[in-house]
């Protein structure tokens, strides 16, 4: 699933110029309207967007990248994007000049600056919302104070004493406006000219607000759409009957509504079909007007609830419905992601394994990758490798790969959650490829066949089965997580030994005539049947030792093939095999588990292995089913093994 984060649809811009831009949802932008400068001729490779203003006949754009795009009238330099801007997260076009907020809240602005509007205050610091008018620029601080510059020739720049903290700026053609944040009341001051800045005194709280070329517009608290100022061209004829609004935009002599549905409304001037709706525009999360032209960034599609309305829209309006943040419903997302690939036979070095996750869930913990493969794979040229989009991420079976074995060797790698987050497009898709090395011979192992699957745990996992997810749990602090590993501590088996989660030890031993493990469940000294694992061990492996390889808190079993030296892991989750793969390589016989234990303090276990020969002590160092590194620990000659734990509280064995 797309990860992505709803965020205030506010209000927009004015003639010739943008207000005080707020973020939307990253989606595609639409525009409508004049395109006499082609301002709204959207550049094809524009990609997503996270923010849009519309100038007098241009239009700045915010990519999710952070960089800026411009297109339409370029008189003033207004779309020429300075070298070196840096990231940037917020954009406002005004007549024919840009500003932009960059992510060290600090403005930069470009363009036309005959009357200082490009200008920017030394002192202006901390910057968190930015608005262009027509001749002069305003800025909101973090701490809400409002500051202006540029034009100031109608007192567009005086900004009133009494208006203290601000929640909203916009700027006008000549004139500003600005709500206060602790009771929404809503300040104009400027030109009067049409009455623009003499605000209704029966308006009430605002909790949105827009300036056009000579009108305003406000949403109150209470849910109306309010107009003043000209109506020369029906700006200010707000429809009857408009309702269920969750934001205004301005345009030179024409107003917009979006609806919480994500639909849009627009009366006012038309001649250049600005208020003509197109038939075609899908649900949008922001709206935005310039001169004659408009514009909206439509909301993802996606509606996995299939109630008709998209997923973004529902969360934007109900937080609580996406309380992870992930910007997906969570009552959506599956607790355990599990995909597979298709069987490719033969496999050799001309074939590839591929399997594309699309959408992809945001993982809670890291990522398995499982390999299954059979396939000429005896020498050390023999190998295969594992690719994230075309880039190779590892490298497997390059040591301990077999010829064309009757059965298909496993293996399983774990992928941290910010690398495999790093792998993920734009839209969250990731597509992951399996080839051979050069010699891998189809002809060697005519029988050869490969495939690979994906699996993880979700952050929608509730362990607790309290109805909410794990993570909000824990952001709340309504659970405790004493060892910070995201996982509740009542979901964590904290007892050694603890096979069904009861916070007792129990008991599990191997049936050598039936060759599996069996499990007896204790309270005290009473046990329960015996409950087998529902795999058999294959012949000639046995459990060798016991231990959390996979740092789930759940008991994972580690098994020895005494003949070929061979080690598999079976990774648990509870008495079933959640997934499982080959460690490591191939050791002769006079090798052995001495214990298991977090030996690099990385939250799973490792394998302690005594040479029964030298009696040196060697570690493998384990992600998973995966070998991560490993080393000589120490000798072992004269002494006898009493014993692992952190001695020196260092996090690590």
């Amino acid at each position: 699933m797309l990860s992505r984060t709803p965020l205030f649809v506010a209000s927009s811009f004015a003639l010739l110029f943008a207000a005080e831009s707020a973020l939307g949802v990253d989606g595609t932008l639409r525009a409508w309207g004049r395109d006499d400068e082609g301002q709204i001729t959207v550049p094809a490779d524009l990609g997503r967007v996270l923010d849009v203003s519309g100038g007098s006949a241009f239009t700045i754009a915010l990519k999710r990248d952070g960089t800026v795009v411009g297109w339409g009238s370029n008189t003033d330099g207004q779309i020429t994007i300075p070298a070196g801007l840096g990231t940037v997260v917020r954009v406002a076009a005004g007549n024919r000049h840009t500003l932009v907020l960059l992510g060290d809240n600090t403005v930069e602005a470009w363009g036309a600056n005959a009357a200082g509007q490009c200008t920017i205050p030394k002192d202006l610091i901390a910057a968190s919302a930015i608005a262009a008018g027509d001749l002069h620029s305003m800025a909101r601080t973090a701490a809400g104070a409002v500051r202006c510059w540029g034009g100031n020739a109608d007192g567009q720049c005086f900004v009133p004493a009494g208006l203290g903290v601000a929640k909203a700026i916009d700027a006008g053609d000549f004139f500003s406006v600005a709500i206060r944040e602790s009771d929404g009341t809503v300040f104009a001051w400027g030109s009067s000219t049409n009455g623009k800045s003499s605000v209704p005194g029966d308006l009430g709280a605002a909790s949105s607000i827009a300036a056009g070329g000579r009108h305003v517009v406000a949403l109150t608290t209470l849910g109306e759409v309010r107009c003043w100022g000209d109506n020369t061209d029906g700006q200010c004829a707000v429809p009857v009957g408009l309702t269920d609004v969750y934001g205004v935009a301005a345009g030179g002599a024409f107003s917009l509504a979006l609806k919480t549905d994500g639909s849009v409304v627009g009366w006012g001037a038309n001649a250049d079909g600005q208020t003509t709706t197109p038939l075609t525009l899908s649900p949008s999360t922001f709206l935005t007007a310039g001169g004659s032209h408009s514009l909206a960034i439509e909301a993802d599609p996606f509606d996995c609830n299939e109630n008709s309305i998209p997923d973004e829209i529902e969360i934007r309006d109900d937080p609580a419905l996406d309380c992870t943040g992930d910007g997906t419903i969570d009552s959506c997302t599956p607790e355990i992601f599990s995909q597979t690939s298709a069987n490719v036979s033969p496999f050799g070095s001309a074939s590839t394994v591929t399997l594309a996750v699309t959408r992809s869930w945001k993982p809670l913990l890291p990522v398995e990758i499982e390999v299954s493969v059979k396939a000429d794979l005896g020498s050390s040229l023999e190998y295969l490798v594992l690719t994230a989009n075309d880039t190779p991420i590892d490298y497997i079976f390059n040591y301990g790969g077999q010829d064309c074995p009757s059965t298909p060797q496993v293996a399983v790698l774990r992928i941290p959650v910010e690398d495999y987050e790093d792998h993920l497009d734009e839209n969250r898709n990731v597509t992951f490829g399996l080839r051979a090395s050069t010699f891998v011979s189809t002809i060697e192992c005519p029988s050869s066949f490969a495939s690979m699957s994906v699996r993880f745990k979700t952050d929608s996992i509730d362990c607790n089965g309290n109805g909410t997810p794990d993570v909000c749990d824990l952001a709340a602090g309504d659970v405790e997580d004493s060892d910070a590993d995201g996982i509740p501590d009542t979901c964590q088996r904290t007892t050694a030994g603890d096979l069904n989660g009861d916070g007792k030890a129990d008991l599990a031993y191997f049936e050598t005539a039936a060759s599996r493990i069996t499990y007896r469940y204790l309270d005290g000294t009473t046990a329960n049947a015996p409950e087998a694992v529902d795999t058999t061990v294959g012949g000639g492996w046995a459990p060798a030792a016991q231990g959390d390889f996979d740092g789930d808190g759940q008991p994972d079993f580690l098994l020895r093939n005494s003949a070929s030296g061979q080690s598999f892991i079976w990774l648990m989750d509870g008495d079933r095999i959640a997934s499982f793969g080959e460690v490591g390589y191939s050791l002769s016989s006079n090798y052995s588990v001495l214990t298991v234990g977090d030996v690099d303090g990385d939250g799973d276990d490792d394998i302690l292995w005594l040479d029964g020969n030298d009696k040196k002590v060697y570690a493998w160092r384990l992600a998973g089913t995966t070998l991560a590194g490993g080393g000589l620990v120490g000798n072992s000659v004269g002494t006898v093994f009493a014993g692992i734990g952190d001695v020196d509280d260092d996090g690590d064995d």
